[in-house]
Order: C-alpha cells, then sequence, then structure tokens
C-alpha cells in the first residue's frame, strides 16, 4: 500500500453561478470545479476526492470553507506556493484555493471543526442593497423589526451548559468554545493601540500557562479513573479571548517554531504539546539550554511528529505478533 499525505484546503467561492458544493451530474458544483482542478495540476492518476467541512447549497457562498484531500505522498511535490499559483490558472474566477498544505496528524476536515459561522445579510433601506453586494444580500422592502429578530436570536445562543456536559461525556478535559460579545480594539476608537497590546499580552499568557499548566489536562488516564478537571488558566475565556478571535493573528514568541499564527493555531500547537497522550512540563528548569532541548523535542516529537517509515511499521507489527505468540504459548 502506497503511503499517503492528507492535505489541508482553505477555499472561498462566489456561490451565485453553483448548484451547492456536492458534485452532481450535468450541474456546475463547487466539488467538482476543485477536483478537476486538483486532479490536473497534481496529474493524479486517480480522480481528486474532496471531503469538505459543510457542504454549501445552491447560492450559498463561502470565504472560509475547509477540506481535506488524500492522495500518494510522491504526488505531491511539498511547494505548496507553485501548486496555488497552478491551481489560481485553471480554476474559475468564481472559486479560489487560499491556501492548501499537509495537514496536522489526526486532522479531519468534517470532524475536527471545532465551529461554524453562517451570515445572513439583509437589508431594508428604500432604495434597495449595494449593487456591489447584490449577490449576497437579501432586499426586504419594509422596515425590519431589528428588536424582535434580536430577541428570537437571543433564544438561540445556547447559556445552558449544553456542551459543556457533551465534552464532558466525551472526556474532553477543556471548555467548549462559548458565545461571546467581539471585542475588537481595532474598530472601538480611543486608545485602540493599548487595547491591542493588552489583548496580546493575554495571548502570550495564555501561552505560557499551557506550558506551566498543560499537563494537567493531558490523556494519561487510559482507565478513566480519575474525574476531569477544570483548569480556568487553561481557558480562553479568562485572559478576554473569545471565539471572535480564533481566527485573529498574535505574536507568539516562536511558538511551534512560528512568530506569528491564529489563535486557533495557537491552540492547536499547544493542546497537541502539552496536552496529549504525554504530559510534559518543563518550566521549573533553571539552564535555559536544556529547557530550550525539551521545546525542540516536545516540538519534533508532538507538534509535527514525522509519519512512521513502512519498514518501522511492519517492524512493529512483527515485535506485536511476536509478543502474542509468547504469550499464548506461555499459557
Amino acid at each position: 500500500m502506497n503511503d499517503t499525505v492528507r492535505l489541508r484546503l482553505d477555499l472561498a467561492y462566489d456561490g451565485s453561478d453553483f448548484s451547492g458544493w456536492a458534485a452532481q451530474p450535468g450541474r456546475r458544483t463547487v466539488q467538482a470545479q476543485i477536483e478537476d482542478a486538483l486532479s490536473r495540476v497534481l496529474r493524479l492518476s486517480e480522480p481528486a476526492r474532496l471531503t469538505v467541512a459543510g457542504r454549501t447549497d445552491a447560492g450559498v457562498h463561502a470565504t472560509g470553507q475547509v477540506a481535506h484531500l488524500d492522495l500518494p505522498a510522491a504526488a505531491w511535490p511539498a511547494d505548496g506556493d507553485r501548486v496555488l499559483r497552478s491551481l489560481a490558472g485553471v480554476l474559475p474566477p468564481d472559486v479560489r484555493v487560499h491556501a492548501l498544505a499537509p495537514a496536522p496528524p489526526g486532522f479531519d476536515a468534517r470532524f475536527s471543526a471545532l465551529w461554524r459561522r453562517y451570515r445572513y445579510r439583509v437589508c431594508d433601506a428604500p432604495a434597495g442593497a449595494d449593487p456591489l453586494r447584490r449577490h449576497d444580500t437579501l432586499w426586504y422592502a419594509r422596515p425590519l423589526a431589528t428588536g424582535r429578530m434580536n430577541a428570537a436570536a437571543r433564544l438561540l445562543l445556547g447559556e445552558h451548559d449544553f456542551y459543556v456536559k457533551i465534552f464532558r461525556d466525551l472526556g474532553i478535559a477543556y471548555q467548549p468554545m462559548r458565545w461571546a460579545t467581539d471585542f475588537n480594539p481595532a474598530l472601538l476608537g480611543g486608545d485602540s493601540t493599548r487595547d491591542q497590546v493588552v489583548k496580546q499580552a493575554r495571548v502570550l499568557e495564555l501561552i505560557n500557562a499551557y506550558r506551566v499548566r498543560g499537563h494537567l489536562i493531558a490523556d494519561i488516564d487510559p482507565l478513566n479513573a480519575l474525574p476531569i478537571q477544570y483548569h480556568p488558566e487553561l481557558d480562553i475565556e479568562t485572559y478576554g479571548l473569545t471565539i471572535w478571535d480564533l481566527d485573529r493573528e498574535f505574536i507568539t514568541g516562536g511558538l511551534g517554531g512560528k512568530e506569528s499564527a491564529t489563535l486557533r493555531e495557537i491552540l492547536d500547537i499547544l493542546r497537541r504539546a502539552y496536552c496529549g497522550k504525554v504530559g510534559t512540563e518543563y518550566r521549573h528548569i533553571q539552564s535555559k539550554e536544556q529547557k530550550v532541548w525539551l521545546r525542540d523535542r516536545i516540538r519534533v516529537e508532538f507538534v509535527y511528529p514525522e509519519p512512521l517509515t513502512p519498514e518501522t511499521k511492519k517492524a512493529l507489527l512483527d515485535a506485536q505478533s511476536t509478543k502474542k505468540a509468547l504469550e499464548m504459548n506461555s499459557k
């Protein structure tokens, strides 16, 4: 069996002229357009097959759609920028692949999604919607009852710990993302520069908290003998951060080899590094050289692990088979 690589694709498209996402015979769809382009650019012997985070209907647009693609490792040239440029030349102007890169271990576009945002634009201006937004804005000829709409929307916020209970039942040690009011210093006026610095400092505090406390929620209790503990130091809400900050970029101080990353990427790196099947905590060590060495090993072993070679997999399987045979003979 050939080795495969899983790629993550970040997509955007204008759905006006598409019959939705899913491929359909005789219909123009987003999935079919992208799969055809990928097959041509990567010169695949078998047609590309995408798995998407969530299908969209006819006429629905997307700015942050995510999909993944499995293909033979030999078919991936590793130069993602070159592939992106080639895709831009092949794809129609109403669909774009903004990012394309190997996905982290365990990634699945459908099941790894933590949240989805749907935006419905309605205009009740007497003159109608802005012509430049005619494809994503519905015009309603009478004044909207915004008070009643907001009152109804509040019933959908889910402030009854529904997902908290689900996370606990599934054994997930961190809190689910909660609905919260966005606090974006860049849009609020006043001393926005200071507020942005404060928010950046809070992100660095969160990173340090995971380095010090992340091992407390590591998955090292296979028998589920101990209750799951909530540690507020590892909750983004403790630092004044919300779901709206997940796709905003912050300075990381070199976390995971990156000088900056979105909060979503930061959390993913921290949880893989400190909250996986091995709990690690090294901040108490005084030697800087030792701490740097441990941090680099954590990055290699847990954040960006090298996939096992076929030879190593076979050797492990042979060792396991031999062990089972010895156990059976000893009985």
